[in-house]
Formats: C-alpha cells, sequence, structure tokens
C-alpha cells in the first residue's frame, strides 16, 4: 500500500523547513514495513554535510531520501551516447569522474524484467525504434507492431484447452493511455484459473480462500514482477472483488475479510456464473497508476469459456505494466526516460554506494526490498541547490 503522505525535501532558506511533527510520522509509518537491518541502519549516525542536514531538521536519514538517480546538488555530466547531459548519478561509479570519456548512463546498461526467464534491454529497443524510423519515419504503427517479446517457457502456459493460444507473457511497444503522444512499453500477462478451479456455492459465489491460493501460485512467478506485492497488501488481487464492491466471494466463518450481512445483501454474485449476458457492478480492476508511462501497474479480471464448455467458468486475470520509452516528437537519437531508470530491475545495473542511499536488501517482507519496482514523480528538471520535491507513488 502506498505511504498517503508526500516526502518533502527542504531548501536551504531562513524560516522554511518541514514541520517537525509531520516529518517525524511520516518516518515512523516508512519504518513499519521495514526488516529490522533496514530500521538498524535508518538510525546509525552519518557524518559530512549530509549528518549536518538531519541534524539540523532533528531526523533520521530514512527522512531524507529522494531520487536514487537524482543528486541532492543537481551536478550533470555529459551524456556521450546521446550528446546530452545527465544528472552524475545516472551514471556507474566508473564513469562519475568529469574527465572520463564514451560514457553510457545506466540506463542504457539496464533493463526491465518481463519474467523468471526473460529482460528487454534499452539496447533492444533503441535499435528497432531506431531501425523503423530510418525505414518509415513517422509509421509508429508498423514500429509497434514488429516488437513483440513473449517467454515460451512451459511454466507460463496456463491455457484451458490445447486448442487456445498459450498464455505466454508479453510484451509491446504501444502509445500510452493517457497521451498518444507517449511511447510505452506494455508488460502483460494473461493466466487462466482452469474450468474447475474453484468450488463454487449454490447461490454461485466463488470461495475466497480458493482465490487467494490461486493468486499465491501466480506470485511465485510473474505476476510478482509485474504488479508487486507489499507487505502492507501482500495479494493486491483481492482488493477486484473488494467486499464493497461486489458479492461475487463466499467468505467462510472466521475469515478476517469476510463482510458484514449488509454489504452481502447489496451485491448480487453475478461473475462466476454461467450467464454471459450478466456483469458484476463491482468491475474487478485494480490500478496503480497505469496508462501513464510511469511504471504504473493494474489488474483486470475477466471470463472465459472454452469452445463447447458453457457451464464452467475459467478467471482470466491480465496484469500489465507500462514504462515510459520516449516521445513520438523526439527528433534525435532517443534516450532513456527518467521513469526507465525506476522500472528497470537493479541486477542489471552497477549500484552506486552512498551514505544517504538505503542499503540493498533482500528481505521479501521489507518496505525496502530491493527488486521492488519504485515509481516516483522526481523534480529531476529543475534541481537547484536544496532538494526539492519528490512524491513517491510506489
Amino acid at each position: 500500500m502506498s505511504n498517503p503522505l508526500p516526502r518533502m525535501f527542504a531548501y536551504f532558506e531562513t524560516g522554511w523547513g518541514v514541520p517537525i511533527d509531520d516529518n517525524k510520522l511520516r518516518q515512523r509509518l516508512q519504518r513499519d514495513g521495514m526488516c529490522d537491518k533496514c530500521i538498524l541502519w535508518c538510525d546509525v549516525s552519518v557524518k559530512g554535510w549530509f549528518g549536518q542536514i538531519i541534524e539540523a531538521f532533528k531526523g533520521t536519514r530514512d527522512g531524507f531520501l529522494g531520487c536514487k538517480f537524482q543528486s541532492q546538488l543537481g551536478s550533470g555530466l555529459h551524456y556521450d551516447a546521446c550528446d546530452s547531459h545527465r544528472d552524475v548519478l545516472a551514471f556507474p561509479p566508473s564513469k562519475q569522474q568529469p574527465d572520463k570519456r564514451e560514457r553510457r548512463c545506466l540506463g542504457c546498461q539496464g533493463a526491465v524484467q518481463l519474467c523468471e526467464h526473460i529482460h528487454i534491454s534499452w539496447d533492444a529497443i533503441e535499435t528497432h525504434i531506431t531501425n523503423w524510423q530510418r525505414l518509415k519515419p513517422g509509421d509508429w504503427k508498423a514500429c509497434f507492431d514488429h516488437f513483440d517479446v513473449e517467454c515460451h517457457d512451459p511454466s507460463h502456459d496456463t491455457r484451458c484447452t490445447a486448442e487456445e493460444a498459450p498464455t505466454w507473457p508479453r510484451a509491446r511497444l504501444q502509445s500510452a493511455a493517457s497521451n498518444k503522444n507517449l511511447v510505452v512499453l506494455n508488460l502483460e500477462w494473461k493466466p487462466h484459473s482452469g474450468l474447475h478451479a474453484f468450488t463454487l456455492t449454490p447461490d454461485g459465489r466463488a470461495p475466497a480462500s480458493e482465490l487467494r491460493s490461486l493468486f499465491q501460485r501466480y506470485r511465485q512467478g510473474v505476476a510478482d514482477i509485474l504488479l508487486p506485492s507489499y507487505p502492507s497488501n501482500p495479494l493486491p488481487e483481492m482488493a477486484c472483488f473488494g467486499p464493497t464492491k461486489c458479492g461475487c466471494l463466499h467468505y467462510e466463518k472466521g475469515d478476517n475479510k469476510r463482510p458484514s450481512a449488509a454489504d452481502l445483501s447489496n451485491h448480487a454474485s453475478f461473475f462466476f456464473g454461467d450467464d454471459r449476458t450478466c456483469g458484476c457492478r463491482g468491475g474487478h480492476k485494480y490500478n496503480r497508476n497505469h496508462g501513464y508511462g510511469q511504471n504504473g501497474q493494474r489488474i483486470d479480471m475477466g471470463k472465459h469459456w472454452p469452445m463447447g464448455m458453457c457451464k464452467s467458468v475459467c478467471l482470466v486475470t491480465t496484469y500489465q505494466r507500462d514504462v515510459l520509452v520516449c516521445h513520438k516528437i523526439d527528433r534525435n537519437k532517443i534516450k532513456p526516460a527518467h521513469e526507465w531508470f525506476h522500472a528497470m530491475d537493479p541486477e542489471t545495473y552497477p549500484r552506486r554506494k552512498a551514505n544517504y542511499g538505503l542499503p540493498l536488501c533482500k528481505d521479501k517482507g521489507c518496505m525496502n526490498y530491493y527488486r521492488r519496482p519504485k515509481f516516483f514523480e522526481c523534480s529531476y528538471e529543475d534541481f537547484t541547490f536544496g532538494f526539492g520535491f519528490l512524491h513517491s507513488l510506489s
């Protein structure tokens, strides 16, 4: 679950600062989901200029964490691959010296993960777009149609019958849903539950416990990559069937998610029935800022009837994630967007070390788990001396 409190960083201006009580509350909320190791890291004293800042605001260093690809002073280096400038932290440590030549930023070296077996590198996307723009300038449809990455590992194929198309995880280039001038990489997987996955009640409801077991299996692979779970929300799929949204699930006695009798009486159960003409007002969707190219994610639930089998309903869960690649109006050589940096798998690029950066945590139950994708609204374009504003959307 996202932290509802915005993360604010103070400018060095007399008389302006973060309210101490609010800052402490935000830090405590943030630390609630951390493991013991990361909590201990937050309390270790820091020397130098960064330590002086922490002391001045009577906080701990976890309260002053900003974008890991943007330095607080906004210092930049020339980016040789695209003949432009980027922040110094957008480069690997070996390329941060001013006299280094032939620099390639971390975005060019990293890759976005589709599944356990496939990564999509920036080089692959850049080469594809550059070649198609050379062959057919401005024909983005042709460019999109010819970029199709799938993983054919048998573990991903959950189709109900052999006659159906396999359910491979897939990566496509397309226009962003919110802005047709943005090119995004859309990652998608549509696993099927199978025809007899649920033991329906006489009134057509599916047991909530059986849905949880199904989603937990999905989360052992692709689902947890495309739409990560958080310690406070281990099964985000269940939000699609919220008790206040619909009455499609059956909750057993003692289930702490069991809806009230009033909630159940207000919602009929349509979703798991065999009537194709009825729909549920619940919508059965879950959205984390998807459609804007900001590393957003979403889940859509749908029904599926294999040919000739109308009585059994298969639940199709669609996971999607979109990452900004470039703008269609870009005339020069494209370069990785800032959102691309945050979407990359941390295992695919060199990680910098700094006393103000969170440690590399491999505890899946920690809010600082290193493979947990984060998407940010960073003020990376207009940094002056100070910290600017950062709103964490993850």
